[in-house]
């Protein structure tokens, strides 16, 4: 499918150790442009939460547990950028002014464009980047960054509820990517 589109999808196909994995991909809805990472995070950690009130029940041994909600979800990570070439410091700027930008409100919008964040089939979910650490660790001989690693917090963006049995439906895969 072409990859200009945030919604394309590539089949799973049998992992061949001799060609190049899928990438990471992080989109603009407002504008369909996307940025594909270099290399892949090697770690994503994930944070759900849910929220209890406890109960004050007169003489009772405990306090029983009513829901209240549960939080947005957080994925964490890590993208490294290297200059391989001249023109790559560019792309590197492109890439890092690209992932800023999704934290700003643009000209004429009332907040900042939704995010797509998508690596394989197991993570497709519409978000916020909500934090954005940015560390130049290289330099060439002009002070130009060779090396940059962005730490990144996305929170998830819901419009509609999530319940527990979808998720055992599509074991947590959010979005249009896998599931069942």
């Amino acid at each position: 499918m072409p990859d200009s589109s945030p919604y394309s999808r590539v089949d799973a196909q049998p992992v061949n150790p001799y060609e190049e994995p899928d990438k990471a991909a992080i989109y603009n809805l407002d504008t369909r442009e996307k940025v594909t990472v270099q290399f892949n995070p090697t770690q994503i950690t994930s944070k759900f939460k849910a929220h209890y009130s406890k109960q004050k029940v007169p003489g009772a041994s405990h306090e029983p547990l009513q829901y209240d909600y549960s939080t947005n979800e957080e994925w964490s990570f890590e993208l490294v950028f290297v200059v391989n070439t001249p023109d790559d410091v560019d792309a590197l700027r492109y890439k890092v002014a690209f992932l800023q930008s999704l934290m700003v409100r643009w000209k004429g919008k009332a907040r900042p464009p939704r995010t797509l964040f998508v690596v394989g089939d197991e993570i497709a979910v519409v978000c916020a980047i909500t934090d954005l650490e940015k560390s130049r660790r290289r330099f060439n001989r002009k002070l130009q960054t060779t090396y940059q690693v962005c730490k990144l917090t996305l929170e998830e963006d819901r419009d509609v509820p999530l319940w527990g049995d979808d998720l055992m439906k599509t074991f947590d895969v959010r979005g249009s990517v896998g599931g069942k």
